[in-house]
């Protein structure tokens, strides 16, 4: 019967219109869309299997066997579209030997074989139930194809009482696990199944999105029987949404598949739908062969209900081409068929097709008739829609109800064996015990001895270690301060040579002088311009000597600072007027913001020397015109914070980086060519220190530069 491959489904107008027509080819129980795997199987692989089945059961040894199991779920699975029976006979013998065996796999598919059998029977509450155990038992052994087409087949199952939120989830669960684990060949198949639930739910867009992906994985597998289900779902969709073109299009697609399979029933179906689309066009002339071309391959096959849908098609297109004889005819036929098979659906729509057209040839008695017949049986098929609305109530309660007994068996059955598990496991600690006891009284014997020797080992093993330890520890420390002192050996080395040269240049130009005056004379203003720029390299030279001496003082003995009270504000005073005729050279501006009142607890000499460095080489990188700033704040009320402010050239990231460091590789020379070896820096960072204070510096190139340091109170 065409039922088995197809479902036809006529939806009847408002308003008493003209009965439409639609037949949906391969929607809802296209078996082997809906089932993945339970697709009709050749006659051929059926014998073929059964074959094996005997020769195994002419060896008594291949009946208790997993692959005996399997063979007998295989056979379950090929009859599902054959002979159900047959499928309910095999799962069950599967079941059974899958029991005694202890055979889990095969436990799981004849529990899947056994659902899809009560599935197929319209008894959804026991399918779910033994879908239930089976997805249990495959989740436990983590049979991940077992759980993928057990969650498909839930999907059908919800899918068919028309719970279709349900039945999303479950074919979500199904085609995740397909993917994850590459089970290719069962993919499109729950693709497609989304793809029709989408469609009844009027969700086309998603629809066309699964459908699509189906049909892309089909043509790559040269799967056309699933290539002409993804077509005329694809088609279904087009047709709902008003593009008929492309509704056609897919249907001579299914069309052409099924002349190449010789599959008569396709053939059918793709012109049933071909023609139906073609009504709503108007084309028909076109319409009429269509339907008369299934309906000669419907009579071919003996398909009574597919021949009243192709007679309700040629019925309504003779009606709309005019010819009400035509229609007439084939309108009692097809009534004639359907009251025959007891298809109450097409009873309906005859009668409204008949009504119509009798009310169109103003035979009022007639159409009259016809219309009361028509209502009487619309009334039947909503009662059938509400009974059946209850009895997918009932069949959720039954399951929820069977489920529950399953669980409270199981528990029950679970409590038993555990009793006896513990019965069993108590009397063998008992006996374990025994022995136990006995083992480690002679264990405690034998080794204690041994435990004394491995202690003696282990003890020295660890002072070993620790000596060990020790020794690489002092070789790493050796190594590290020899590293050091070559390092500082070299910087030395490095900076008495500049220290040498910046030495030798003053003395040499006082030398040279010298002898020139003495030799050639010099007038008293050539002398003065002279000896003024030879005494500014002097008074650099002797900086720098007074910061090789503390520098070389603090190296050998240690820097020690002996704190005082001492006036910040003097202190600057005496070191500006010392510098205000370098600053007067530049034509610099040094502005003093330090107050009488800020007193400071701090060695007096190195602070000394450590504004001095700060403000020479403020005034040895800033460019003429610039400007030096001081100030001071409190912080903390325990330290002032001095800074020492200049508009001069500034410094990048790199330079920032390497100050207060023995680096004399990097010498830089001021704005008006002044000397350098930054062991000014040095000095005032290790004397900050010693003075219980911190220097930090910021600068930009082009923008200046910002030394701020910190010392110590006066509290009175």
């Amino acid at each position: 019967m065409k039922l088995s491959l197809i479902s036809r489904i006529l939806i009847l107008s408002n308003n008493n219109q003209l009965l439409k027509l639609t037949k949906l080819g391969f929607l809802i129980l296209l078996l082997f869309s809906i089932w993945s795997f339970h697709s009709t199987e050749p006659g051929g692989k059926v014998d073929s299997l059964k074959h094996l089945l005997r020769e195994m059961d002419s060896r008594e040894s291949s009946s208790s066997t997993s692959a005996y199991i399997d063979l007998q779920n295989a056979l379950a699975t090929a009859f599902y579209n054959r002979n159900p029976d047959s499928l309910f006979y095999y799962a069950q013998n599967a079941k059974s030997l899958s029991e005694k065996l202890a055979y889990d796999k095969g436990l799981v598919d004849a529990l899947y074989n056994l659902g899809a059998y009560y599935n197929k029977m319209g008894n959804y509450s026991n399918a779910l139930v033994n879908f239930d155990q089976g997805l249990k038992i495959a989740k436990q052994m983590e049979y991940t194809l077992g759980m993928a087409r057990i969650f498909h087949s839930i999907g059908v199952n919800y899918f068919d009482q028309g719970l279709y939120e349900d039945a999303v989830q479950h074919y979500l669960q199904a085609l995740k696990i397909k993917e994850d684990e590459g089970y290719v060949s069962e993919i499109p198949s729950t693709l497609n199944n989304l793809g029709l639930v989408f469609t009844e739910m009027n969700a086309y867009e998603r629809a066309l999105q699964y459908l699509e992906r189906a049909l892309e994985m089909r043509k790559d597998q040269h799967d056309k029987e699933g290539m002409a289900s993804t077509y005329s779902n694809i088609a279904l969709v087009k047709k709902n949404t008003g593009d008929f073109e492309q509704a056609l299009a897919y249907y001579y697609q299914c069309l052409q598949l099924g002349t190449e399979m010789l599959d008569k029933q396709l053939i059918s179906v793709s012109h049933y739908n071909i023609g139906d689309i073609q009504v709503k066009k108007g084309e028909y002339e076109s319409a009429i062969e269509n339907f008369e071309a299934a309906l000669r391959f419907d009579n071919e096959v003996g398909d009574a209900v597919g021949i009243s849908y192709d007679m309700l098609g040629l019925g309504e297109a003779y009606f709309f081409k005019g010819n009400n004889a035509e229609a007439i005819n084939y309108a009692q036929n097809a009534l004639e068929i359907s009251m025959d098979r007891g298809i109450k659906n097409n009873i309906a729509k005859s009668h409204s097709l008949l009504s119509e057209i009798f009310e169109k040839l103003g035979q009022g008695m007639n159409a009259l008739h016809h219309h009361k017949q028509f209502k009487a049986y619309s009334d039947s098929i909503k009662s059938l829609e509400a009974e059946s609305a209850a009895k997918e109530l009932a069949t959720k309660y039954e399951f929820d109800k069977l489920k529950a007994n399953l669980l409270q068996q199981q528990r029950e059955q679970e409590l038993e064996r555990e009793k006896e598990w513990a019965k069993i496991i108590r009397n063998s600690v008992i006996v374990l015990s025994f022995f136990l006891l006995l083992a480690l009284f002679i264990a405690i014997r034998s080794t204690r001895k041994q435990r004394k020797a491995r202690n003696l080992v282990t003890q020295q093993k660890i002072e070993l270690e620790k000596l060990y330890q020790e020794i690489r520890h002092q070789k790493e420390e050796i190594e590290n301060i020899a590293k050091d002192l070559r390092e500082s050996n070299k910087s030395k080395d490095k900076l008495f040579s500049i220290v040498s040269h910046d030495l030798r240049s003053p003395i040499n130009s006082l030398k040279g002088l010298m002898q020139y005056s003495l030799d050639e004379g010099l007038s008293q203003e050539e002398f003065h311009l002279v000896t003024h720029k030879l005494k500014h390299e002097v008074e650099q030279v002797h900086f720098t000597l007074i910061n090789l001496l503390h520098w070389a003082k603090g190296q050998m003995k240690g820097i020690k600072a002996n704190p005082e009270r001492i006036s910040l504000h003097k202190i600057i005073g005496e070191i500006l007027e010392l510098y205000q005729s370098q600053a007067d050279a530049k034509n610099i501006q040094v502005q003093n913001d330090i107050k009488h009142s800020i007193i400071c607890y701090c060695d007096k000499d190195q602070v000394n020397l450590i504004l001095r460095n700060l403000i020479n080489n403020a005034l040895k990188f800033t460019p003429r015109g610039g400007k030096i700033q001081l100030n001071a704040s409190l912080e903390n009320q325990s330290h002032w914070e001095i800074s020492v402010t200049d508009s001069g050239i500034g410094m990048d990231e790199k330079e920032l980086q390497s100050l207060f460091k023995m680096n004399v590789s990097n010498k830089k020379y001021g704005t008006a060519g002044e000397k350098g070896t930054g062991l000014g820096l040095l000095l005032v960072k290790d004397f900050i220190a010693s003075n219980q204070g911190e220097i930090r510096a910021t600068s930009q190139p082009g923008k200046g530069s910002t030394f701020t340091f910190t010392l110590p109170a006066w509290k009175e």
